[in-house]
Parts: structure tokens; C-alpha cells; sequence
């Protein structure tokens, strides 16, 4: 008698966040343990619930990898190249979250566990770590910014909202993190572009 296959827990995350955004979050967890060659009683020895499955599988990291670009603070390359660096890395980030995140409200697993183990809600320590960044920029004379926190907050709906609004709509046109960075970028510097800066393009 065959053994059953061995698989990782990232097998299973992996899995459930294809099933679920193919065919909704109150998708079986038949069809995903049939997609992985395991049962669905074996999931839930090993997860607990049905919830915790999900909760594993589509919740944000604590920590979202774009946050060490932040924390390292402005450098020497031009103030737009910085920018559009982290415009794009936060839109992928967004293009691969904001579904999960909207399965996971729909599948009914209350909002307290989706951000309840975490010492910082995600979206919390992004706009932190994007105002203190902004701060330091700022402090070295690169954007003109009277108020970092409520920069990040625009900027972070900025690139937010596109995302959202081509789920809402399911619009199949694919969304360019790369590409509205640039023009976002574009926008905002002709707003927080140190004073000296400004009067020379005028």
C-alpha cells in the first residue's frame, strides 16, 4: 500500500490561495487536498480548523519585505528612482494581498484573528515605516514634506486604490505596479519637490 505523499506547509498555503481565488473562500477543502495528493481530514489533524487553514494560507506577513528598503532610510541615488522603488515593490505586494485579505473577510473569519496575533497590524507598520522614511528625506532637504504621515497616508491610498478598484470591478486588465509608480511618482514630486527645486522648473 502506497504511502501518502509528503507535503510542505507552503504546499498547502499555496494550494488553498489558488483554490480560493479561483472559486471563492467557501471553496471545499476537498478540491485542495485533491490538488495535493493528501485528504482533507489529514489538513485538519495537522491545522486544527478549517479558519486556522485559512488564516495560514491567506493572511499578510507580519513583516511585508519591502519594509528593510524603508528602514534603511533615503540614498544617494536620485530622491524619483528611490520612489518609484518602493511605489512598485508596495503595489506588488498589494496586486498579491488585497485578495487574500478580502477572501479571508468574506470566508467569515472574524476581522480579531486576522490581525489579532500580530504585535502591528501590517497596514500599520507600512504607514509608519513609509512616514518615518519620508521624515528622513525630508530632514535631508529631498522632498518638502509638512507632514509626513499624512504624505505616506496618500501615497499608500494612491497606489491602494487601483488595486482595489480592479477587484471590486473583477477587471481582467492587468494592473502595472511598475508603470503607475512612475506616473505616481511623477505627481507627487511635482508637489514635494524642495522649494529652490520648484522655482527652478518655474
Amino acid at each position: 500500500m502506497a504511502r501518502p505523499r509528503s507535503v510542505s506547509d507552503e504546499e498547502v498555503f499555496s494550494a488553498v490561495r489558488e483554490a480560493v481565488l479561483q472559486l471563492g473562500p467557501q471553496v471545499s477543502l476537498d478540491v485542495v487536498a485533491e490538488r495535493i495528493g493528501v485528504t482533507a481530514p489529514a489538513l485538519f489533524r495537522r491545522f486544527g480548523s478549517r479558519n486556522e487553514i485559512l488564516l495560514q494560507s491567506l493572511r499578510p506577513p507580519e513583516r511585508p519585505p519591502f519594509l528593510d528598503l524603508l528602514d534603511k532610510g533615503p540614498d544617494d541615488r536620485p530622491i524619483a528612482k528611490q520612489l518609484i522603488e518602493i511605489f512598485t515593490e508596495f503595489g506588488v505586494f498589494v496586486v498579491a494581498t488585497l485578495p487574500c485579505m478580502s477572501a479571508l473577510r468574506e470566508s467569515g473569519v472574524p476581522f480579531s484573528q486576522i490581525h489579532g496575533s500580530f504585535d502591528e497590524p501590517p497596514p500599520v507598520r507600512i504607514l509608519k515605516a513609509l512616514s518615518a522614511w519620508l521624515a528622513k528625506a525630508a530632514k535631508r532637504g529631498l522632498l518638502h514634506i509638512a507632514d509626513p504621515t499624512a504624505t505616506a497616508t496618500a501615497m499608500l491610498g494612491s497606489i491602494h486604490m487601483p488595486v482595489f478598484l480592479k477587484h471590486v470591478t473583477k477587471s481582467e486588465t492587468p494592473h502595472d505596479p511598475r508603470g503607475f509608480a512612475e506616473t505616481l511618482t511623477n505627481l507627487f514630486l511635482e508637489g514635494l519637490a524642495p522649494k529652490a527645486k520648484r522655482k527652478e522648473r518655474a
